[in-house]
């Protein structure tokens, strides 16, 4: 009987534990499933997430750039994988060739291609990194009709491909775009940049910010390759691609200078065989200003390209020569420039251009409150104490441009610049005439009545989201090798409309786009531009 007893205490025993034990389990069980609830529900501030190599190497891995080329722009565009466009190099002159090649042996190829497979890998890893399920991210991009698509696109891809992302799109326009990318509040913005020169470093000063100790040494060493590497290692950006320009002329139009570095096309050189020498185009794009201190859009920096002209020029041979200066010299250093100015060049209405011309535009580009954004183009030419003028803590009289006592326009530098006079030949450069442009005030550069040309042709006509017209400029001191009369501009936003007036005779040459980019004679003019997403 006791042994009895005993063995049902000891059943009893066994039973109160397991029960416990059973307790316990279910216990830890309900308090994993709790964790992992939370971890699940967790979102994080989208700064957390860019801070993760992981996150931001899952971003540039999930973005199928062939798509957006071949699909949604179908213009010529080309897919690119860095940010120096070196698919362009049989364009680029000896120097850049020089630049590009020379920079290192870099033997690790660089540069984030589309891979679905890996860009989940690298999610998942930064979702277990960092303990989120959901993150949210802004994108700023363009309110253009290619800059929505490719947005959307984006959007609805990575959205898709990486599980728990939601991006949030603000599209605005090309002037209100670039005011709010200066205040930082955005996570990712769809950019892009146009060489003005032939310099991988004018590519690479877009990220001098860059805070990363390595990619600061390169950028002081002017190591651009090797700098670009660092920017695309560590995903400051994400390329996208090359910009292309597909067209279709007529045969009785030619010489068209299609130049790689803007401003392009150069109608200068251009040839027709029509007999009034008027010479119509479709555009799907207005320009916006022409007040050449505040040029930021490509179609305003083209038109700008035709009407200014600055010390120096570019032939039909993309070589620079001289046109608003007669000649110069330099001192041994490379620091100090002496330009003569042209005695025959002149504004249209006539009057004389000077050398206080260019030193109250070169001024006025001192000027934030004026030239805004475009004042950098002073420190990229290096015109000695421009950083500290333009943040103010100089006087603009000390901006290291001057007059001489002969009339000669004098040009001092911090270091020496191998582009400048390439540089000298964009529209931005060119002189302003003081008087006409305090009189116009903030109307200057606003229609063709508050603009005052030098260049080979003036704004005779601008019909806002309608047209624009070129004509000759018979003050032009080089008028004589300019063979068109007019060259009007018609904006038709449908690709299909505008190659239909070029198949009925209406136009000479038109854009193409979509579906007309299969066109038969269709011409591609490739730019040393690159379009890419800036990772905040």
């Amino acid at each position: 009987m006791k042994k009895i007893l005993l063995l049902l205490s000891l059943c009893a025993l066994l039973t109160a534990c397991n029960a416990q034990s059973d307790n316990t389990q279910v216990e830890s069980e309900t308090e994993s499933e709790s964790t992992t609830a939370k971890m699940i529900e967790k979102e994080i501030a989208s700064k957390e997430l860019l801070e993760n190599l992981d996150a931001r190497q899952a971003l540039a891995m999930a973005i199928d750039k062939e798509f957006i080329c071949d699909v949604i722009l179908s213009n010529g565009a080309k897919a690119t994988n860095n940010l120096i466009p070196k698919k362009l190099d049989q364009h680029y002159d000896e120097e850049f060739m020089k630049e590009i090649t020379d920079d290192s042996n870099l033997s690790t190829p660089f540069g984030y291609h589309y891979d679905l497979t890996k860009a989940k890998e690298h999610w998942q890893k930064a979702k277990s990194e960092l303990g989120f399920s959901n993150v949210k991210l802004t994108l700023l991009s363009y309110d253009s009709k290619g800059g929505k698509k490719i947005a959307e696109f984006l959007k609805e891809s990575l959205e898709k491909n990486l599980e728990g992302l939601t991006l949030e799109i603000t599209n605005l326009d090309f002037k209100k775009k670039n005011e709010a990318s200066k205040t930082g509040n955005y996570d990712l913005e769809l950019s892009g940049w146009a060489a003005e020169v032939p310099s991988a470093g004018n590519f690479i000063q877009l990220f001098k910010d860059f805070q990363n100790e390595e990619f600061q040494n390169q950028f002081k060493e002017k190591s651009w390759l090797k700098a670009e590497h660092s920017l695309l290692e560590n995903i400051a950006l994400i390329p996208l691609y090359n910009r292309g320009e597909l067209y279709l002329q007529k045969p009785s139009i030619s010489s068209i200078n299609e130049m790689v570095f803007f401003p392009s096309p150069n109608f200068q050189t251009a040839k027709t065989d029509n007999k009034n020498k008027h010479i119509i185009i479709a555009t799907d794009q207005d320009i916006i200003s022409l007040n050449q201190s505040i040029l930021s859009d490509p179609p305003s920096e083209m038109i700008a390209g035709a009407i200014y002209e600055g010390l120096t020029a570019i032939n039909s041979k993309s070589q620079t020569v001289l046109a608003g200066a007669i000649s110069y010299e330099k001192s041994d250093d490379d620091l100090s420039y002496h330009f003569k100015i042209r005695p025959e060049a002149k504004f249209s209405n006539g009057k004389t251009i000077t050398a206080n011309d260019y030193l109250f535009a070169f001024r006025r580009l001192a000027n934030l409150r004026s030239a805004g954004k475009n004042s950098e183009v002073l420190i990229n030419a290096h015109i000695k104490n421009a950083a500290a003028v333009i943040a103010g803590e100089k006087p603009v009289e000390e901006l290291g441009v001057s007059v001489s006592a002969e009339g000669e326009f004098i040009i001092e530098l911090d270091q020496p610049c191998d582009y400048l006079l390439r540089y000298f030949a964009l529209p931005v450069f060119s002189p302003i005439n003081a008087e006409f442009a305090e009189e116009k005030a903030h109307k200057y550069g606003s229609s063709p009545s508050n603009i005052l040309a030098n260049g080979a042709f003036i704004l005779a006509d601008w019909k806002k989201g309608e047209s624009f017209r070129l004509e000759k400029n018979i003050s032009y001191w080089n008028q004589a090798n300019v063979e068109p009369n007019v060259i009007e501009f018609k904006i038709i936003k449908d690709a299909n409309i505008a190659l239909a007036q070029i198949e009925n005779g209406k136009v000479d040459r038109t854009y193409l786009a979509g579906k007309t980019s299969k066109s038969e004679g269709a011409e591609i003019s490739p730019k040393a531009v690159t379009y890419f997403i800036r990772v905040n």
